[in-house]
């Protein structure tokens, strides 16, 4: 687990030293990813300058044997996130006749790119963006997983080619514009994250998962390769019968979990109340007893899962902790968003996250925790809701008379209000790219229209027509597959790798076995929801695992924290600060007047506009660390 970053750079004019130094500094701002080691390959080859840098966080093979970047023949590598399966690959290669000096993985990475060339990718069961660099072909190769669990961002200009793990290593170079995109911009209040290829910068975009793109560095030139499709993959789980379906859910997430548990410093579990981490606990439990699990827990009942996670717990026999934030923890963390996350983000959950790593830290290098599982077996209430809106669609007077009796200027806090008012929007739209977005926004796109500088419609036309080409990848779309492409990865992916990385450790996600993916993705809708009822098969692998006394689960909350009261009453200052008319006109984003006029009823008591309130506080944040005219 570690951070890359390098370029290509192909001038007349070419400054080694000065390329030295640049690749020094984008390394010096990644180094929480990596304190335990720093490597770095430069060398002009016909006129291109080549730059590979590496931080090293030593997970695996705590010797130097394992420091990158990596050479093999040809080849030189640099990469961040585990091969979970290292060990077969490498027993592969040991029978084709190859020899380890190392016992990590990078090693077995590069002599599979030298076997098998790009098709080595198919063997790979882990998280990765890797920098590969092939002499004998001048090409070097950006590479991302299947789901975007290791970020990889890059900028592309005629003649240089700069790429990294975080945008901060982009920032502050002399020829990078890092100006702010309007699209981006819109994209972010309404959903609270932008999704990939883009960034909330104009000239830097991400490798999209599953793909690569394949650099010429003599022309400075690349194409995107697509390597890997679930379509494909979920062939292979086709017309099995129920009771086969169980079996090979079961044998799955042991496989899953026995793999990530594969490390040379101690692992924990991120605990909570819920279906997903708790079969994680549970399959960890059994291959390892002294796996230690933490829980973060609130004062406020309603939202906290500590009392379940206990019972958990105590039941499967792992060690836990139960962690409760103070006050200060929560107004700290505020304060130091714009540096965990140096792309805005605005779920609420990043709060606790980050201090969940920040805990986790203190006695452990690598943590497991059950992200992606929602997504990929339908977990999530809008999914419950979108299922509610298909079964009456083709019914719609009758829908919208029954949704018109609602009192719908009510607060639009009340989640009934709120749901009926998504419905109403839904059914004015036959597009279901449209439907997905309407479920999935943080705000509500009629709420956040009038206060840009300029018009969004545009900006959703484009939304749409981006969205469009990312999901003609796929034979069939569906609800989870729209998240895969969004939400996860650039709201969930995001947060937690950059608060664990900021703490340097690292997060592995079983649930996102790219075989566990594949396998849901293959399964009838019956079997992950049914009416108001999700993940319905998890639901019974943990009845079956009975990994509770009462072989149930507490409802889902979430990673939600107490936050509007400590936002509205210890931030109160900042927001003033932030949402005023000079820090507004720095960049001209927003109508001031009006935001000014939301952000004075927020703090008199309305709590409807918290999520705006909260949404453009984050982005005024961080744009006055990162953001450029």
């Amino acid at each position: 687990m570690c951070g890359i970053a390098g370029f290509v750079l192909n001038s007349s004019n070419i400054n080694r030293d000065l390329a030295n130094i640049n690749l020094s500094k984008m390394l010096k701002k990644i180094k929480h990813r990596g304190p335990d080691n720093e490597g770095q390959y430069v060398k002009i080859i016909n006129k291109t300058l080549i730059g590979l840098g590496h931080r090293r966080l030593s997970i695996i093979d705590l010797s130097d044997n394992s420091n990158q970047p990596t050479y093999f023949e040809n080849l030189i590598m640099t990469f961040n996130g585990e091969i979970y399966n290292y060990i077969e690959i490498r027993d592969l290669l040991l029978s084709y006749g190859y020899n380890f000096r190392s016992t990590g993985d990078a090693e077995v990475l590069i002599k599979a790119f030298h076997k098998w060339g790009m098709s080595a990718l198919d063997k790979l069961n882990g998280m990765f963006s890797i920098s590969l660099f092939d002499k004998d072909i001048e090409a070097l190769y950006l590479i991302r997983d299947r789901f975007g669990v290791k970020p990889l961002l890059y900028t592309h200009k005629s003649n240089c080619i700069y790429y990294a793990s975080e945008a901060r290593s982009l920032c502050g170079l002399d020829n990078i514009k890092t100006t702010v995109s309007e699209y981006s911009v819109y994209e972010y209040m309404r959903f609270g994250y932008v999704a990939n290829p883009h960034t909330i910068f104009d000239e830097i975009k991400q490798v999209r998962p599953g793909c690569y793109l394949k650099i010429d560095t003599r022309k400075t030139s690349f194409k995107e390769v697509e390597y890997w499709s679930i379509s494909n993959e979920s062939q292979k789980y086709k017309n099995l019968t129920p009771s086969e379906i169980k079996i090979k859910i079961d044998t799955l997430m042991n496989s899953s979990v026995d793999l990530r548990l594969r490390s040379d410093v101690q692992n924990s579990i991120f605990l909570s109340g819920g279906i997903d981490s708790g079969l994680v606990a549970k399959y960890a439990s059994q291959l390892n007893p002294n796996t230690n699990a933490l829980t973060i827990g609130f004062d406020d009942k309603f939202l906290d899962e500590s009392s379940t996670a206990s019972q958990v717990a105590n039941n499967i026999g792992i060690n836990h902790e139960v962690f409760k934030p103070t006050i200060n923890d929560y107004i700290n963390t505020i304060e130091l968003l714009p540096e965990i996350w140096d792309r805005p983000l605005a779920d609420p959950s990043t709060i606790p996250t980050y201090l969940l790593c920040k805990q986790a830290s203190l006695n452990s290098k690598v943590v497991l925790s059950a992200d992606g599982g929602d997504e990929t077996f339908f977990g999530y209430n809008k999914h419950k809701v979108y299922k509610l809106y298909t079964l009456f669609k083709n019914k719609p007077f009758y829908l919208k008379k029954l949704l018109n009796l609602l009192p719908l200027k009510t607060s639009s806090n009340i989640t009934s209000i709120r749901i009926a008012k998504k419905i109403l929007r839904a059914l004015n739209t036959d597009n279901e790219i449209e439907h997905f977005a309407i479920f999935s926004e943080s705000i509500d796109d009629t709420q956040i229209e009038n206060f840009f500088s300029f018009d969004i419609k545009k900006h959703n036309n484009t939304y749409l027509y981006n969205q469009k080409l990312k999901l003609n990848r796929y034979d069939s779309v569906d609800f989870s597959i729209f998240d895969f492409n969004n939400f996860l990865i650039d709201d969930v992916m995001y947060k937690i790798d950059h608060a664990a990385m900021y703490n340097s450790i690292e997060n592995r996600e079983p649930m996102l076995d790219y075989r566990i993916v594949a396998f849901a993705n293959s399964l009838p809708m019956s079997q992950k929801l049914e009416f108001l009822k999700s993940k319905k098969i998890l639901r019974d692998l943990y009845r079956t695992n009975k990994i509770s006394n009462k072989n149930s689960f507490g409802q889902k909350k979430g990673l939600v924290p107490p936050l509007m009261s400590i936002f509205r009453n210890h931030c109160r200052n900042q927001i003033i600060d932030y949402l005023s008319q000079e820090m507004l006109n720095k960049h001209k984003l927003f109508d001031s007047k009006i935001i000014i006029k939301m952000r004075d009823s927020f703090l008199q008591g309305n709590d409807d506009l918290f999520k705006v309130i909260w949404s453009i506080f984050v982005f005024q944040k961080w744009y006055s660390k990162w953001g450029k005219s």
